[in-house]
């Protein structure tokens, strides 16, 4: 919930993932008979705007619905500056919080209450905070980063959302819906332009219908030079040092936070009756980008003190000249959706995609990797590196839903489908933790398979120092996922139909399929595979313990829900929820026996007030939560730092207050209020991969971006209206308290409080017939915050690095919209 600041506003309705009203639906048949203000209207009384959402699979007012959500229209999103999801990495909905994976920027990691991934980028790992945009399930974190589609609302439901969402909607659900051609002439271009080099030209261009064709096309192009300068770029260097084979290639070396891209999408909706919608969507994206720079908070480690200095605020400059090339992403892939309506009662929808994205990722040989070139052998590069660090990621999925959304009687409204996902991928890393220097106590032998090469002590981890066919490391994970789902809402006769029950259960299956097809995973495993295993045996191939069987783990899972809502008055109601979710089972990638950790999943009682007053100027809705996380998917370390292994830890509670709250005291205002209050504390276990006769290793975990308090203030002022525009004012003020974003990492990041603003004039007419330009100066993080948003350990020759990254420097520029 937060943000109902966000929730509402200026001058259209939206509805959230479903652009029309079903048929058979009409405003009457919304509880006490709340009516639906159509999506793009506006109304000059300065009251409130109503939200239409789809949070139930049906359009319905956000007032009406009992959940915790927030939801951003067209209007106040294109005021916020905001194009797309990574908008709100600021905090404008502070219960959601969304930070770059390690400062990667194409990579965001969602958390609602506690509940996030914090292996953004493995693809044996489950997100708990999933994606839907156009209802299409998104499984993967890479992309979600991308500005592409025209956003016609973005949708954040938080608790728990399995009955109706399904796999891993575990701490809550993102709903973002484009807005569909018109089938009518029309132009919105963006061109922006700022300091470290930024520029993005956004088009969309919807075109006249044809044969009953509505066609759009949307492109994206973005650039800039990156926040964090890197002494060594741009140059260009000679092999690529994770490769010496290939004489031919060569890398320009790049600043930190560059991002690049170039992306189009093609979308066609064809209506031949009223009854009947096919909608179809295609789109690819090319991305070239850097990481935030990964700095050195402190280090126990005798090498490493003596080359970096503690970097424990931001730096806007790396202290060596670095090896850093762009990474390489592509996104695509395609969407089907067809509703059809064959009674006023019944609509049926259908809703088929296809997915594939790949990835080759650097992770920044900074201080996270210690060891400079003339250390390892490559001063001829002439820039501090160390075996490259390369992530190769392929993904791809197909997914097929069925909903059945309807109506008998007056009273009763229901909704049920059917769901499948097959979802196939791979990973190959190359780390720098390598055979010659490992992250473990160190002993005497050589290293399997390089003869001649003497390591400092026991090879631990997945790869050797540079890239070798035979001795890359990773998984292939095949994933199927299969559900039916039904949820019925009933509004006794009695009370004048105010109350309204609802019940809903979805039973599922999900399966998880990893094979480590080849290489190694070095080390003598000395702590039992799984939980009450007995110790594995030798193996055969010395050094080689990862079994290349493949690992398989089926589960099936029933969600319940049971909801009692009531209205008081048509502006005033009351909710009581139960709702279940889950994520499925995972397997770390850098584990040394591959074994998959069951699923984990929490159930929520939530209590939630939603009301409005002064002829709908003020709207404040508040939700308080209790969730058990059961079985939480936990990990500890066991040879290094960098071999990883999951297990379930004991149960977790997790408890809070949410605010949203909106004010409009006349036409051109808005004062939105949101916060949260939350606690969670997971409990210090001892970890079970303790070697056999060992003493106990406490582990002590952490809930991961949980902090104590959140909030965002924001006001979005129409200064003045004129015959040539209204002068515009957006301010928002977004905060956190300190929070752990890793859940083995005793060190929390400090709180911060970010401002942004945009300020200019909007609809200036040009000519009669030519169009209207909006002229916005824009800034984010204006007072140049030094605010850390995630932190890690490394090993080190002899001990310990503390990594941090931050957040980035202050940004601005000025941003021209027309629309024709």
């Amino acid at each position: 919930m937060c943000l109902s600041s966000s929730l509402v506003l200026t001058a259209a309705s939206v509805s959230a993932l479903a652009q029309t009203q079903p048929p058979g639906q009409s405003a009457s048949d919304l509880p006490a008979a709340r009516a639906q203000t159509g999506a793009g209207t506006e109304e000059k009384s300065g009251r409130l705007e109503e939200v239409v959402v789809t949070a139930r699979k049906r359009s319905e007012s956000a007032q009406d619905v009992p959940v915790a959500l927030t939801a951003l229209g067209a209007d106040e999103l294109e005021q916020r500056g905001i194009t797309g999801v990574s908008g709100l990495t600021t905090g404008a909905i502070p219960t959601l919080r969304l930070k770059d994976v390690a400062g990667s920027p194409t990579v965001l990691q969602a958390a609602i209450r506690g509940f996030t991934n914090p292996n953004g980028t493995d693809i044996t790992s489950e997100n708990p905070v999933p994606f839907y945009i156009d209802d299409v399930y998104f499984g993967r974190e890479q992309g979600s980063a991308l500005d592409l589609t025209e956003v016609e609302s973005i949708t954040v439901l938080r608790g728990p959302q399995g009955t109706l969402f399904g796999k891993n909607a575990m701490g809550g659900a993102v709903q973002i819906s484009s807005k569909p051609p018109t089938g009518e002439f029309g132009l919105r271009q963006i061109v922006e332009g700022g300091n470290i080099g930024s520029w993005k030209v956004i088009t969309h261009l919807d075109l006249p219908k044809t044969a009953e064709i509505a066609t759009k096309l949307d492109f994206l192009a973005t650039d800039n030079d990156g926040w964090q300068k890197n002494p060594a770029g741009p140059t260009v260097n000679g092999n690529l040092p994770f490769d010496p084979t290939r004489t031919a290639q060569t890398t320009q070396e790049q600043n930190f936070g560059r991002v690049k891209y170039i992306a189009g999408r093609l979308a066609m909706r064809y209506q031949p009756v009223d009854t009947l919608t096919v909608d179809f969507a295609a789109d690819y994206t090319q991305a070239r980008s850097t990481g935030a720079f990964n700095q050195l908070q402190s280090s126990s480690d005798l090498y490493t003190g003596s080359v970096w200095l503690d970097q424990t605020q931001r730096i806007d400059e790396s202290q060596y000249p670095m090896f850093r090339p762009l990474d390489h992403q592509q996104f695509y892939g395609a969407r089907l959706t067809a509703n059809w309506a064959p009674s006023e009662s019944l609509t049926v929808k259908s809703i088929t995609a296809y997915r594939k994205d790949s990835s080759l990722e650097f992770n920044t040989p900074g201080p996270a990797n210690t060891l400079p070139a003339v250390f390892v052998g490559r001063p001829d590069l002439g820039v501090l590196t160390a075996p490259a660090v390369v992530y190769d990621i392929q993904h791809k999925q197909y997914s097929q839903e069925f909903q059945f959304i309807g109506q008998t009687g007056a009273n009763l409204q229901w909704v049920g489908g059917l769901f499948f996902m097959e979802e196939r991928g791979s990973q190959i890393n190359n780390t720098y933790f390598s055979l010659a220097f490992p992250g473990t106590v160190f002993g005497p032998g050589p290293v399997p398979q390089l003869p001649g090469i003497v390591s400092l002590g026991t090879p631990t981890v997945l790869d050797p120092a540079f890239y070798l066919p035979t001795q890359i490391s990773g998984a292939d994970v095949r994933n199927i996922s299969a559900a039916g789902f039904g949820q019925v809402t009933w509004h006794p006769p009695v009370l004048e139909r105010n109350l309204a029950l609802t019940a809903g259960l979805r039973l599922g299956l999900d399966e998880k399929r990893a094979t480590r097809p080849f290489g190694f995973v070095w080390d003598q495993v000395t702590y039992p595979a799984t939980q009450g295993a007995p110790a594995p045996t030798p193996p055969e191939v010395p050094g080689q313990v990862c079994p290349c069987s493949p690992r398989t783990i089926v589960e099936r899972r029933a969600l319940p829900l049971a909801t009692a809502a009531y209205h008081w008055t048509e502006a005033d109601s009351t909710y009581l929820s139960y709702s279940t979710g889950y994520r499925a089972a995972s397997v770390s990638l850098s584990s040394q026996t591959l074994n998959p950790v069951r699923s984990d999943s929490v159930a929520s009682i939530e209590l939630g007030e939603k009301f409005e007053f002064l002829g709908r100027r003020v709207r404040v809705n508040l939700a308080a939560f209790r969730e058990q996380w059961k079985n939480p998917q936990e990990n500890a370390s066991t040879a290094s730092v960098s071999t990883v292994e999951f297990f379930n830890g004991p149960n977790v509670i997790t408890y809070g207050l949410e605010l949203d709250s909106s004010f409009a005291p006349w036409d051109g205002l808005l004062l939105n209020v949101a916060g949260a209050y939350s606690h969670g504390k997971d409990s210090s276990i001892d970890s079970p991969f303790a070697p056999p006769g060992a003493a106990p290793v406490q582990q002590f975990n952490h809930p991961v971006d949980l902090p104590k308090f959140t909030g965002s203030v924001s006001l979005l002022y129409d200064i003045i209206r004129t015959s040539y525009g209204i002068w515009r004012l957006n301010l928002d003020v977004n905060g956190t308290s300190r929070y752990f974003s890793n859940p083995n990492i005793p060190f929390e990041n400090p709180g911060y409080v970010l401002l942004n603003g945009r300020v200019g004039i909007a609809g200036v007419p040009l000519g009669a017939n030519g169009g209207l330009l909006d002229v916005m100066f824009y800034g984010r993080n204006l007072a140049d915050k030094s605010y850390q948003i995630y932190d890690y350990s490394t090993a080190g020759v002899t001990a310990q690095n503390n990594i941090a990254v931050f957040g980035q420097k202050r940004t601005y520029g000025v941003a021209l919209a027309y629309r024709f």
